[in-house]
């Protein structure tokens, strides 16, 4: 990689704010020559929030471009090139699926972070009894569609 690094975007799916802003160090970044892109994927990764998630705090930001829609994510991937790498702050779910398909194929340097990697609040059953009865307790609470997201999720994760 003979390429210099001169291009940081961040991609979050959640609403970009002042304490990400400083906590992602933001500020340093561009103090030591970098550009700084902040890519907000929130309105069209969680569609039933798209119109609640835009806040006053959010929208002063220098840089701060604002994805409503999948083809303009992956037209903006599409014009970045090997001076620029992209921090993930997302999850890797079929939902984002698009994303990280759309950087590979570009071949856009990329990290991910392992965030709300939380222990289990579930003690661990032992018994076989014990793991049937509390996967019933689990799915009664689950909605099919969540069960086919998780198993597909799985498998994607997988392969």
């Amino acid at each position: 990689m003979d390429e210099k690094i001169k291009k940081i975007i961040v991609i979050t799916d959640y609403p970009f704010n002042k304490r990400d802003y400083d906590r992602f160090g933001i500020e340093l970044l561009r103090n030591q020559g970098f550009e700084v892109e902040i890519w907000d994927i929130t309105s069209c990764i969680h569609r039933k929030f798209k119109d609640q998630l835009i806040t006053e705090e959010t929208v002063n930001f220098k840089d701060l471009r604002i994805f409503k829609e999948k083809c303009e994510i992956i037209n903006a991937i599409s014009f970045l090139d090997n001076e620029c790498i992209i921090n993930c702050f997302i999850e890797y779910s079929l939902r984002t699926f698009f994303i990280f398909r759309t950087i590979s194929k570009h071949k856009i340097n990329y990290c991910v972070f392992g965030m709300v990697s939380f222990p289990s609040p579930y003690p661990i059953q032992n018994s076989f009894i014990g793991r049937v009865v509390s996967i019933i307790k689990k799915g009664n609470s689950l909605k099919f569609k969540e069960i086919l997201w998780h198993f597909l999720n799985k498998i994607l994760l997988k392969y």
